[in-house]
């Protein structure tokens, strides 16, 4: 049986889009992660790796392996949240969801996928699995195909996440999620929404919650400054967006939103606008959208530029009148595949720990201290999402460096259900070198992508900024990949 705490997690998330905020935040999922690795009527699956999953607040006291992630303290329960934004294709059937975890006893997690409509301010639980104690086995899964709503994805109408909610501790973890789907037997337009489960903040110390609405309370300090929030984005390489639009929300404030669509020249730590969209004035409460179709620069270059959206947002304060983001929806067009390229944004890349101090520019992220103040290398982590049958041939990390401390980058893999980890790929950066860099790793390991037995994710082990303008800084990471696509047999 579910405990309690789960129930009043789930009505929460029912209400919260209208009612006071609270916090709930997560890392957006790439659309470049759909799994096509079978022929058309296959399965596919998409393993969502620990790496994925936000704390839902900035209070939370937490550590995230990659691999794994576990609540060490939340000051105002015993139990905390933590969230990952799901995206498939638009049309796909859901057939399974399995939850990886480690429960040695004494506790419960549970993990809930659940889907909420554009302006409608609601949440649907679509399917639920609670972790039983293994005791000595200490690791565990559970499957389950008992979908409470449609399992099939609609984009245009739904955002889709995972809530992972965890006990305090560090004897509970959550090891990853993966679903099982089917292909559309017709290829719909395509669609993709990027859920408030997708944006973090530019840096620690923001007031935050994110739920069906992603609401600025305060910034840094407890000032009442606007803040940032950032979301990686991660279309098909050579797809064309043809529309953006931005549902926001409005509860008794003057103040606006603003929304960007943003890129980056990989290697040169540049950054240019391709869209922005605003919500309207006005002191009343409202729920509305805007839209364009003047997108510069629409064509998607994943060997060139990484993407990710910015959020504009007023300080709250504690009164509850806001000026929200709700979510985005992207429409695009693919072109014929000419090559194999995902891009990941510094944007894509959260804290191992609560309490470091960093900043996270979305085109580079930069790492100042760890929570004690001292000046020890921090560890930030993203999710890798490819098919099914890829193989990686490359791996390259794109960073500034002014430091006498190295820089790592690694792609790393876990065996679902067993905490076990493996490095793939590995980068260093240069010395000293006061310049942008590159560094490339070939010789990649573990063979082809199997999503049905492990979670990827990326890893940046950055140096402290030990003195002004010393620093090295995570930029982005580009993964090119060798992926077979079948046919079907032409008959004359």
């Amino acid at each position: 049986m579910r405990h309690r705490f789960t129930q009043i997690v789930v009505f929460t998330l029912l209400v919260l889009a209208f009612s006071a905020p609270y916090s709930i935040l997560a890392q957006s999922e790439p659309i470049s992660s759909l799994d096509t690795s079978s022929a058309a009527g296959g399965a596919h699956h998409l393993s969502i790796p620990a790496a994925a999953f936000i704390p839902t607040s900035g209070y939370f006291s937490f550590e995230n392996h990659g691999r794994y992630q576990f609540l060490l303290d939340n000051p105002y329960d015993v139990y905390g949240g933590f969230e990952a934004a799901v995206q498939l294709p638009q049309g796909a059937i859901l057939t399974n969801m399995t939850f990886y975890f480690r429960d040695p006893g004494s506790g419960t997690a549970t993990a809930i996928l659940l889907r909420v409509q554009h302006f409608a301010g609601n949440s649907q639980e679509m399917l639920s699995i609670d972790s039983i104690d293994m005791w000595g086995a200490n690791f565990g899964s559970i499957s389950s195909s008992a979908f409470l709503t449609s399992a099939m994805i609609d984009n245009s109408q739904y955002q889709y996440y995972v809530f992972a909610l965890l006990p305090e501790g560090a004897f509970i973890w959550n090891c990853g999620v993966v679903l099982d789907y089917f292909l559309p037997q017709t290829a719909p337009p395509q669609v993709a929404t990027i859920s408030p489960a997708s944006f973090t903040p530019f840096n620690d110390g923001y007031e935050f919650s994110i739920n069906q609405v992603l609401v600025h309370n305060q910034g840094v300090g407890g000032t009442n400054t606007r803040g940032w929030y950032l979301a990686p984005v991660r279309l098909p390489d050579r797809s064309a967006i043809t529309s953006l639009t931005f549902y926001w929300s409005r509860i008794d404030t003057p103040e606006v939103v603003d929304a960007y669509l943003q890129r980056s020249l990989l290697g040169q730590d540049t950054y240019e606008n391709m869209a922005i969209l605003h919500s309207s004035a006005g002191s009343g409460s409202m729920v509305a959208a805007d839209t364009t179709t003047s997108i510069a620069n629409n064509l998607v270059d994943n060997e060139l530029y990484s993407y990710w959206l910015l959020y504009d947002l007023p300080a709250a304060g504690y009164p509850g009148n806001y000026a929200s983001g709700m979510d985005m929806q992207i429409e695009y067009t693919t072109l014929p595949v000419t090559r194999q390229i995902i891009s990941i944004p510094a944007a894509a890349f959260q804290p191992y720990e609560d309490g470091y101090d960093y900043e996270n520019h979305a085109r580079h992220l930069i790492h100042h201290n760890d929570p004690g103040n001292n000046l020890a290398n921090g560890w930030y982590v993203a999710p890798v999402f490819l098919p099914n049958g890829a193989m990686i041939n490359n791996l390259r990390f794109y960073y500034f460096e002014n430091s006498n401390a190295v820089g790592v980058a690694k792609l790393q893999r876990s065996e679902l259900g067993t905490g076990n980890y493996e490095d793939l790929g590995v980068v260093f950066t240069s010395l000293g070198s006061n310049a942008n860099g590159l560094g490339v790793d070939s010789t990649i390991q573990g063979g082809t992508i199997d999503n049905n037995r492990y979670a990827y994710w990326l890893v940046w082990d950055l140096p402290a900024d030990a003195a002004a303008g010393k620093n090295v800084q995570g930029q982005a990471m580009k993964i090119d990949y060798s992926y077979q696509i079948y046919l079907p047999m032409v008959r004359r």
